[in-house]
């Protein structure tokens, strides 16, 4: 598989430049936040949202037709950050946007009045936040080797 239009093993073999110089560190941390970016515009508007459901204050509701084909990201919003500490790859994107259209909604008071509804809007989110961390763990050949196995195991019980 190929990440970052590199090879794992390219990458692998950037890591110890990264680790020890700031340049090639920035550099890298800018080609993630590209990758992200691209990730985010081609994954969460095709993402297939399942309904919510839930109740809060005795009322009980539920969303659903949660369209995320309006969803829009600046790249000057998303922000990357190596913590050397945790070796984590840190990445926050924020002031996200999202129109969408025709979202159901229901809602049931469980208690006196005892109002319910239901409906069709449209709807505008503004300012939200999307965040992801990646751990970075060091590890034998051997025990990737031992891991790789395990998952592609995994893969064939699920087929």
């Amino acid at each position: 598989k190929r990440y970052l239009g590199k090879s794992a093993d390219e990458i692998l073999s950037q890591g110890s430049k990264i680790m020890g110089n700031k340049n090639a560190r920035d550099a890298f941390l800018r080609e993630i936040k590209d990758a992200s970016v691209e990730f985010l515009l081609s994954y969460l508007p095709n993402m297939k949202v399942a309904p919510i459901d839930g109740v809060k204050d005795q009322v009980e509701y539920r969303l659903w037709d949660i369209d995320l084909s309006g969803f829009k990201i600046l790249s000057e919003h998303v922000d990357v950050k190596f913590d050397d500490t945790k070796m984590e790859l840190n990445v926050v994107a924020t002031k996200l946007s999202c129109k969408m259209k025709n979202l159901g909604w229901r809602y049931k008071q469980l208690k006196f009045p005892y109002f319910k509804g239901t409906g069709v809007a449209d709807a505008d989110t503004k300012n939200a936040t999307f965040s992801f961390s990646v751990a970075i763990e060091f590890i034998t050949e051997e025990e990737a080797e031992k891991r790789k196995k395990e998952m592609e195991e995994r893969q064939e019980i699920t087929k």
